[in-house]
């Protein structure tokens, strides 16, 4: 019984260890996500550009992503009916890889935005951001529901806090994500 305890101990020792363990790898590996993304030479202002540039098409989704080991973001695109996903890289800012994504007829219903139908561009939504929040946008797309788009994004500041935002594009402004209601409300921190 006590050889039967000790292992029933050392096993939850043992759990509790590579959980800890696995957590903090997870956010190491988002700490060293997020510092490759502010010594990136290029922007997601310069990816939208080299995309819409690549494509003839508008913007409507960035995020930067570490592609093994390789900083690169990746940005959709709308030509007229088709997508494409386009791979840029963000050291040099060439375009790596385009794929094509299909129609936007072809999409569901939260990832059906036509840019014809935005009322401000993505890249003059991150321009804005970036103006008014101090930090750099790491992510950034429009988001399709029931005939409302939004524009959501996560901005990371020099420190390394990121936050999460909802363009108003009626306003023309930023608005914190909330997480939670009450007086201790705080913008999201992603």
């Amino acid at each position: 019984m006590k050889r039967t305890v000790s292992m029933l101990a050392l096993t939850a020792i043992a759990a509790g260890s590579a959980l800890s363990i696995g957590q903090a790898w997870a956010g190491s590996d988002d700490t060293t996500e997020i510092q490759q993304f502010l010594t990136a030479p290029k922007g997601i202002s310069d990816a939208i550009r080299a995309a819409e540039a690549a494509t003839g098409g508008k913007a409507i989704e960035a995020e930067f992503d570490d592609h093994k080991g390789a900083a690169a973001y990746e940005v959709k695109t709308v030509a007229g009916d088709k997508i494409a996903k386009v791979k840029i890289d963000a050291t040099s800012g060439q375009v790596v890889e385009t794929k094509d994504k299909g129609t936007l007829a072809g999409q569901d219903d939260d990832d059906a935005v036509d840019p014809a139908k935005m009322a401000v561009s993505l890249l003059d939504i991150v321009t804005k951001a970036e103006a008014e929040s101090g930090g750099k946008v790491m992510s950034v797309d429009h988001e399709s529901e029931g005939g409302n788009t939004q524009t959501q994004l996560e901005i990371v500041k020099a420190d390394g806090s990121r936050l999460d935002y909802t363009f108003d594009a009626a306003a023309g402004k930023l608005v914190p994500t909330i997480e939670g209601t009450g007086d201790s409300a705080e913008p999201s921190e992603g």
